[in-house]
């Protein structure tokens, strides 16, 4: 940059440094500068920032049509997408008109406005003036006119790469600018460049920033049989290393899969060329800066556009022989088959790509700098990592079992040790090395994996477990390996494992006689044996039944006093225990044998009895803690004995909970117990919590044998029941008031008795936050809908939306750092993560569907002391009213938004058979819910499931919604009693044959669905609205299906006749579900009104509002 344009540019930095955008904004249409590609770069920035984000993207596409013909379909999209509807953005910048070359010629300033609204004037001033004014344009239009190819409807009708393509190649966005005289040189200089990818990735335009890099990358390369200067040299590594890095944010922003599998390959193709191009750069910049790191950064590329190949081929392999091919063929024009033998080669040359160049990285180890300032040091964990990775991938566990034991770690007695400010200052990559508990870990990895099983268990049992011997990991894989290596022969394996563990117990208990044994007993040997013993019952059927319950009587027993986690510790091998030795609820003597054994164990440990005898607060607390674990185990064998009979069977039901009644305490002994232990306080440095006390789970448990004992009570006398023990635990809370248990438990217990504000109190006292947002909120949002409390539910799932979208961006922000710093596991983990758990969260999918049931009735805060409540649609959603239109136009632009709850709808398109994926919802979408919280519930438990079907079922019925207004608004009204004519292809015929294909899908949806996601009153609904939908596309397009054509005679008397017989259905449907509702809220006699209440609050927003908007609209 020279010094006249530094001293022009100088006053508009000055002002973007000062967040002054619109006065920064103002000094870009000052000449000379107006014309500079660097201007118009800032000028878009600044609009951008200002809140004119389609001025910013015309200024950024103008500015990239100086550069060869590059693939802007995401850019150009946008354009599009930010202009559609009646609150489109207006904007001229750029705009080729007849009279461009006049204005151009003599320098008249032509105003651009940015408006919302049609037919809204914008504010004329000189700081939104066209930069088509600006300087010397090159005013020769192109001569083709394109007609727009996609209507506002296919935003809800096409996936974005097919609406990205079909707008690119009609070239409708780019024929409406006209070129800049810039040169290509001009416009990828390297600080135009990074400016506009700020404002590119402000806008979400991944995609666009790396193409940018990647032609800026093609025309600084220097030509072959050419030196760079060194000035050359270090601008073209600083455009290779942000090209790389721009592509790791457009993977991480892409998703893994779709409900369609079309959308899913051609995404993994994408993701695929994404990675190759990385490999291409980060092999450019070892060639021009020589940088060890740099080199991992190309082995890591390498890899993962090896893996890519690998699912690439599993996808194409998966596709049947009656499917259309057409359409999972790529653009390239080869075949599936050439594809498919191209993936092949790949996968076979790319792991010895990867290898080749990470033994060049850890060559190093013996100090061979290949770039003059970087330091010695050996090669970090990572590129040990990512080594083994190559090997293993091709089946080289022998090399990689030599390589590891040649590593040196980063222990006092081996490896180099990391002088902190020097290495930090001049070392490029990660400084953290290899430890020997990983390097352990892989030796046995890889020797399993070449068999030799022998080596593996010496390994596992002479080192790890020296190392760690409550690493109950390691235990577990010590009997796996054990029972490979003597070929499933149980009893040899268990006398190996039993010679093993008592040499680790021998050694722990000479450091315990020394005084250095852990301040915490170990469990994770005593575990063990049970481990074996269950091993050999559940796959060998061994007959040590009676084995394994002493074994578990012995570890309560050992532990019960010490370990909080005790029972946690036992609960699979109880499980295990009542389900090989008991049938049809019957109790054998090994399971009463247990649950006499918690008797004892909870009378010897009464804390009442002992209190007086017993000063030290420590022993009451081991006290306790037994007499907590023997509750607890003898629930949890009473759960298991419950769930092998039919609930309904209420004398079998009955004799089983009359077998425990002398084996448990009362409700009211466990609250007088409670009481006595309230003076021991937490005490963490004793195995307690910090954030709770000792005897919380008392009154936890106290609480669900109370729900147990009155589950056959009316509701008059079970809401006494639910009453005192929301007293209980309130007075719990007010002594314990950060157990978030105690506060679970009770927000559930006022749900019961129909007190949601006092239930929504205490869930804002958990404080839920970040993370949790997504993790945690389920067990509070169906409650919310189902008391009637919207404006909370939207206001929760609002937050959900949030997390993700500011976690999405944190992604790009702080993933590109972890390589910078040469973490790459770290950044692929964040890859991964936001790619596999966040994009595909399905709480995230819950979300957006209540917030769309909920939108028409969200009210104004002002509304709260009105007499009457507001209207259906006061503030947002479709309800069939005047605002209609301008909502459904801005639901479909939002459609398009990842982290817009409209987006949802996108799932509606699905419906058709050949586009379908073959996985499972479980597949496709990510659980992340935290279902650990609901541990504490062991006699009584809650059903916390998302039915994947219902969250897909609201996704239909709001495209049918949204479908219907656009129909309306487009349908063309009779002319002289007469229907009104239309062609293919007109405004009528895409949307009526939108709003149908979305019925068909419904309709699929209805079908395969209705017998286990929907009840009677939904079902009814559902028929009564796709019916109205059908006389809609009558009246409008006469036609009421897809394969239907519109019949000769066609006229309005008889589309009229055929509306007629079509809303006759719809008035059978309707009281179908009236009297479907009838029955549901009749007076059974365990409904209660809270019952009641919730499933009308449930069936309002999912259904009923719907159906009274697709009456109003049809109406």
């Amino acid at each position: 940059m020279s010094d006249q344009m530094e001293r022009s540019l100088r006053p508009i930095y000055s002002h973007l440094d000062a967040y002054n955008y619109s006065r920064a904004l103002k000094l870009t249409y000052v000449s000379p500068q107006c014309t500079w590609p660097i201007t118009i770069a800032l000028r878009a920035h600044c609009l951008e920032r200002t809140g004119k984000k389609l001025d910013a993207c015309r200024e950024l596409r103008m500015l990239l049509g100086a550069l060869p013909d590059g693939q802007w379909g995401e850019l150009e999209e946008m354009i599009w997408l930010l202009g559609l509807g009646t609150e489109g953005e207006i904007s001229t910048v750029g705009m080729r008109t007849s009279s461009s070359e006049q204005s151009t010629s003599s320098g008249a300033k032509s105003a651009s406005s940015s408006s919302k609204g049609k037919g809204k004037k914008g504010k004329k001033s000189n700081a939104t003036s066209s930069s088509s004014s600006c300087g010397k344009i090159a005013t020769k239009p192109l001569n083709v006119e394109t007609k727009c190819p996609l209507d506002i409807v296919h935003l809800l009708d096409m996936p974005k790469y097919i609406r990205q393509d079909k707008i690119q190649s009609s070239k409708f966005i780019a024929n409406t600018f006209v070129a800049i005289e810039s040169s290509e040189s001009d416009v990828i200089d390297e600080t135009t460049i990074a400016t506009m990818s700020v404002t590119l990735n402000a806008l979400g335009l991944y995609q666009t920033v790396t193409l940018l890099h990647l032609i800026s990358i093609q025309s600084l390369i220097p030509k072959p049989n050419t030196q760079p200067s060194q000035s050359q040299r270090e601008e073209l590594c600083t455009v290779l290393i942000q090209g790389y890095l721009s592509l790791l944010k457009w993977i991480a922003q892409h998703p893994l899969q779709s409900e369609s599998k079309a959308e899913t390959i051609d995404s993994t193709r994408k993701v695929l060329r994404a990675w190759e191009d990385a490999q291409f750069a980060a092999a450019s910049l070892v060639k021009y800066s020589g940088s060890t790191l740099y080199k991992s950064w190309c082995a890591f590329a390498t890899m993962q556009h090896c893996k890519n190949c690998r699912l690439l081929k599993e996808l194409l392999d998966n596709i049947k022989v009656g499917d259309n091919e057409s359409i999972f063929t790529s653009n390239d024009g080869i075949s599936i088959a050439e594809e498919k033998t191209k993936l092949e080669q790949k996968i076979k040359m790319l792991p010895r790509l990867a290898e080749m160049w990470m033994r060049k990285v850890c060559s190093n180890e013996k100090g061979k700098q290949e770039v003059e300032g970087e330091q010695d040091f050996p090669p970090s964990a990572d590129d040990w990592r990512l080594f083994l990775e190559c090997l293993d991938l091709q089946g080289k566990h022998s090399d990689a079992l030599t390589i590891l034991e040649e590593i040196q770690c980063g222990t006092e007695q081996q490896g180099r040790q990391i002088e902190d400010e020097d290495d930090m200052r001049n070392h490029l990559g990660s400084l953290i090395q290899f430890s020997e508990r990983e390097k352990l870990e892989r030796i046995v990895d890889m020797n399993v994996k070449v068999g030799n099983f022998d080596a593996a268990i010496a390994t596992l049992s002479e080192k790890l477990l020296e190392l760690m011997p409550d690493q109950w990991s390691y235990w577990k894989d010590l009997m796996k390996y054990s029972l490979n290596c003597h070929d499933n022969d149980f009893q040899s394996s268990f006398e190996q494992c039993s010679l093993m563990l008592e040499r680790v117990l021998k050694k722990q208990d000479g450091l315990d006689s020394d005084g250095k044994g852990p301040r915490v007993p170990l469990r994770g040997p005593h575990l063990f044996r049970i481990h074996m013993i269950a091993t050999g019952i559940s796959q060998f059927s061994t007959s040590e039944i009676t084995g394994l319950c002493e074994a578990i009587i012995t570890y309560c027993e050992l532990f019960a006093p010490s370990a909080i986690c005790c029972f946690q510790d036992l609960s699979p091998f109880i499980d295990l225990l009542v389900q090989k030795s008991c049938l049809n609820g019957e109790i054998s003597e090994d399971v009463l044998r247990l649950i006499k054994s918690t008797k004892r164990l909870r009378e010897k440990n009464d804390p009442r009895l002992t209190a007086e005898n017993i000063n030290d607060k420590r022993q009451r607390r081991e006290k306790l803690r037994a007499y907590i674990a023997s509750i607890k185990i003898c629930f949890e064998t009473w759960y298991q004995l419950l769930q092998q009979i039919d609930r309904e069977n209420e004398s079998l039901r009955k004799s089983i909970d009359q077998s425990f009644e002398g084996f448990i305490p009362s409700g009211e002994e466990l609250v007088k117990v409670w009481e006595h232990v309230l003076d021991l306080g937490s005490n963490p440095n004793d195995g307690g919590q910090k954030e709770t006390l000792p005897g919380d789970d008392l009154i936890l448990l106290g609480v669900q044998l109370l729900f147990h004992q009155i589950q056959d009570e009316d509701y008059k006398e079970s809401e006494k029941a639910y009453i005192f023990a929301a007293c209980i635990l309130d007075k719990a809370i007010s002594q314990s008031p950060y157990n978030p248990y105690l506060k679970m438990c009770a927000l559930n217990v006022y749900m019961k008795i129909g007190a949601p504000s006092r239930a929504w109190q205490i869930f804002e006292d958990l404080q839920i936050r970040h993370i949790q947002l997504d993790s945690c909120s389920y067990f509070i949002l169906r409650h919310l809908i189902n008391n009637g409390l919207y404006k909370e539910c939207i206001g929760q799932a609002g937050k959900i939306i949030t997390l993700h979208s500011i976690s999405a961006n944190d992604v790009v922000k702080f993933m590109p750092k972890s390589f910078e710093n040469g973490y790459l596991m770290k950044g692929l983990e964040m890859i991964d993560w936001q790619r596999r758990e966040m994009k595909q969260s399905l709480q995230l999918l819950e979300a957006k569907g209540l917030i769309m049931d909920l939108a028409p009735l969200l009210s104004s805060d002002d509304a709260g002391g009105a007499k009457l409540p507001s209207p259906l649609g006061a503030m947002h959603g479709l309800c069939g009213g005047s605002a209609d239109l301008v909502r459904a136009e801005k639901i479909a632009r939002d459609s398009s938004n990842y982290y817009a709850a409209p987006s949802i709808q996108s799932l509606s398109i699905y419906g058709r058979t050949h586009l379908q994926s073959e996985k499972s919802n479980d597949e496709i979408w990510s659980d992340n819910r935290d279902l650990s919280l609901n541990d504490f519930e062991i006699l009584e438990k809650t059903n916390y499931t998302i039915p994947v079907e219902e969250l897909l079922g609201r996704a239909h019925i709001h495209a049918i919604l949204t479908r219907i207004v656009l129909l309306v608004d487009g349908a063309k009204a009779p002319k002289k009693g007469k229907v009104a004519k239309y062609a293919k292809g007109d405004l009528i015929d895409i949307r009526s044959e939108s709003l149908l294909q979305t019925m068909k899908n419904a309709d699929e949806y209805l079908n395969s669905h209705n017998g286990h996601a929907l009840s009677d009153v939904h079902v009814s609904l559902w028929k009564a609205t796709l019916s109205l939908c059908r006389v809609m596309c009558i009246l409008s397009a006469g036609k009421d299906s897809l394969e239907a054509q519109i019949p000769t005679n066609d006229s309005l008397a008889k589309r009229e006749e055929r509306c007629v017989k079509v809303l006759d259905s719809v008035r059978a449907s309707i009281l179908d579900g009236f009297e479907a509702l009838k029955a549901k809220v009749s007076n059974e006699k365990k409904a209660s009104d809270v019952d009641k209440f919730n499933f009308i609050c449930k069936i309002l927003a999912e259904i009923l509002v719907p159906f009274h908007t697709t009456l109003n609209t049809t109406a």
